[in-house]
């Protein structure tokens, strides 16, 4: 951009700003206006007027509040912060946010801002807020406490993870400073690492704003030479480089088992002590192994073949600790067990029987799923323990799932038998995967970090509970109680999993939600008392106590993650719930997680319904600080009408003390 105005010297007072011309470079051309009348200098003079202090330049001062067609607006009054981001490109308000907790009390010149597809990130000296751009929540504040100040930050990864860069002490040394560059893993694991760069040319602190810029998504600096380069493919290089040593090591523990250790084969044993030939078992021939669980998946009917893993077990006196891995049909599953004889049941996890750690599904359609499509094990490797509670090991599974062909004009036991027909002819190496036309071959790989990492974990529980529910919901396991019994025993192991994680870790579990939708899996798992859980906490009587922020599990939002679809192709069409139009033919189709419970309940008695009063109510309660928590409930309203709960939670929404 470009300004040509009158000289200083030819003014006639100190208010005379006539501007002459305005000339715009950018990357869609050259733009030239005349624009008399309009007081644009005197508007610049007033704005460095401001901050006239020596070692403050009103250009350093403007430059953080522009990123790309960005511009961010920071207010602060009666001791709130708040935030407006302006699209220059739209000349329109983009979001409007407002810091939870102001925490840090001096500001000057220590703020800057980034944008991704979906959030909006704002430094307080050392601190990192991240909002929701669609409705200006606060979903996550960390502090830094390695660096004193940040200067530039920047979303990498697809999103997934924030470069910041900061100066803070030399380590080793209390006197000088230098940059530091920090990953934050936003959604895999919520931590953050200290990275450096093998190619970063800039030595000198002071010297960060003339040698160090943003632009157009990329962060680049340039030398003493006028060379530039930038910074984000450093990091990513040094990124790829730590990707590629993990995949080394992976890839080393799939050639082969460590040596001295030789897996024995075995046969387990059915309830009434006969051999079970569909369940095999692997172990390392030095221990005497005996499975602690049998068969895990009670909504399979009849048989199907299992294999297990003993991952750890450890003797000492009379305390006896076990760990074993199942693959079932759909499932993987981690089993813990602690004994002791000398101890009362009591005061031993689970009162000595065995707990679920650990679960994942593929989450194979209903109507895919079979002893043909059953997960098969390519791959398992493991080593040595070296004092750990759990191997190192690597499990590689595969199963087949219907190509998206719409070319398929037979019903469903025809192609049935022309899928189970290829999936032979691949298995038997007459037919090569790649040359398939019916369906397709899809992989999984388990390791003991996925076990030990309870960001997966929780992940892949939330996951299951959904799958198990659409099994259940398809009367699979109608009029039997044994098996029912045991279906809701395994729900419980799996809500519980899910249950400690959002208690002590409510932030990450946030995070998680925002990344993969956490909450739709528990609606279509009809996981009513864990959803009013995540929602209010333990509190008896939510309804009337507030819920402080850091305590706040879940976040509403009506835009997806990029690439990701909302729905699945058998998320409505399950159970008893294939009719999803109304009668006047107009076919309905959710779009947030308001929505889909309203739908998940539709023709239940009111009830049954009780989820949806549970978002009614924690949405609105909290839209007295922002109004922002009403963005599905606003676009849901019209679908309670559509089925006929409209005049009794209308009704309730508006009657809850925030709109009295």
């Amino acid at each position: 951009m470009y300004i040509e105005v009158l000289n200083e010297s030819n003014l006639k007072s100190p208010n005379d700003s006539q501007l002459k011309r305005f000339i715009i470079l950018n990357f869609h051309g050259i733009y030239n206006f005349e624009i008399e009348g309009l007081k644009l200098n005197e508007k610049l003079r007033e704005l460095k007027n401001w901050y006239t202090s020596e070692s403050t330049d009103w250009m350093e001062r403007l430059l953080p509040y522009i990123y790309n067609n960005y511009f961010l607006v920071a207010q602060y009054k009666n001791g709130v912060q708040s935030l407006e981001v302006y699209d220059l490109e739209k000349m329109e308000l983009e979001t409007d946010a407002r810091l939870v907790e102001n925490i840090v009390n001096q500001y000057n010149n220590y703020e800057t801002f980034s944008v991704s597809r979906l959030q909006l990130c704002f430094t307080q000296v050392n601190i990192v807020n991240l909002f929701q751009m669609e409705n200006g929540l606060q979903i996550a504040s960390k502090k830094f406490n390695e660096i004193e100040r940040i200067y530039l930050l920047e979303f990498i990864d697809g999103d997934d993870r924030l470069l910041i860069i900061g100066e803070g002490l030399k380590e080793g040394n209390d006197l000088e400073k230098e940059l530091k560059f920090i990953v934050w893993d936003l959604y895999d694991t919520g931590k953050y690492e200290l990275t450096e760069l093998d190619d970063f040319l800039i030595t000198n602190v002071e010297n960060i704003h003339t040698r160090l810029a943003r632009t157009s998504g990329n962060i680049i600096q340039i030398d003493n030479y006028g060379n530039v380069s930038s910074i984000l493919k450093e990091v990513k290089k040094g990124l790829e480089k730590k990707d590629k040593k993990k995949k080394a090591e992976k890839e080393e523990l799939n050639k082969a088992a460590c040596p001295n250790i030789n897996l024995k084969k075995d046969i387990g044993k059915k309830p009434n002590g006969k051999p079970d030939e569909n369940h095999t078992i692997y172990y390392d021939k030095n221990i005497n192994f005996k499975p602690i669980v049998n068969d895990r998946e009670p909504w399979v009917l009849g048989n199907c073949e299992r294999n297990s893993y003993c991952l750890y077990q450890n003797k000492l006196e009379t305390e006896t600790e076990s760990l074993q891995l199942i693959v079932g049909r759909s499932t993987v599953q981690v089993w813990h067990q602690i004994q002791d004889s000398r101890k009362n049941k009591d005061d031993l996890p689970n009162k000595g029987e065995p707990f679920l750690e650990y679960i994942w599904t593929n989450r194979i359609p209903i109507n895919q799923e079979r002893e043909k499509t059953r997960l098969r094990v390519e791959a398992f490797n493991y080593e040595s323990n070296e004092g750990s509670q759990i191997i190192d090991f690597y499990l590689k599974v595969y199963w087949y799932e219907r190509n998206d062909n719409k070319a398929f004009k037979k019903n469903e036991h025809e192609i049935v038998i022309d899928e189970d027909k290829e999936i032979d002819e691949i298995e038997f190496k007459k037919k090569k995967i790649n040359d398939s036309v019916k369906v397709k071959r899809k992989e999984k790989v388990i390791k003991r970090q996925d076990i030990i990492e309870k960001f997966h974990a929780v992940r892949h529980a939330c996951k299951t509970l959904e799958h198990l529910n659409k099994r259940y919901k398809c009367k699979y396991l109608a009029d039997n109680y044994g098996k029912i019994h045991k279906y809701e025993e395994m729900v419980t192991y799996i809500e519980h999993i899910i249950r400690i994680f959002a208690k002590y870790e409510p932030e990450n579990f946030r995070l998680l939600d925002v990344r993969h939708n956490l909450m739709k899996s528990l609606i279509l798992g009809d996981c009513d008392r864990l959803i009013k859980f995540i929602l209010f906490g333990d509190k008896e009587g939510a309804s009337e106590n507030d819920i402080a922020y850091n305590e706040l599990r879940h976040i509403p939002c009506n835009r997806i993650w990029p690439g990701k679809k909302f729905l699945k192709d058998d998320d409505l069409d399950f159970g008893e719930k294939k009719d999803y139009t109304l009668i006047d033919n107009e076919k309905i189709k959710p779009e947030n997680n308001m929505e889909l419970a309203i739908y998940h309940c539709k023709g239940r008695e009111l009830k049954d319904t009780i989820v949806v009063a549970y978002f009614l109510e924690y949405y609105s309660r909290n839209a007295t600080d922002n109004a922002g928590w009403m963005c599905t409930v606003s676009k849901a309203i019209p679908l309670l009408f559509k089925y006929n709960y409209g005049s009794f939670f209308v009704i309730i929404l508006f009657s809850f003390r925030e709109f009295v």
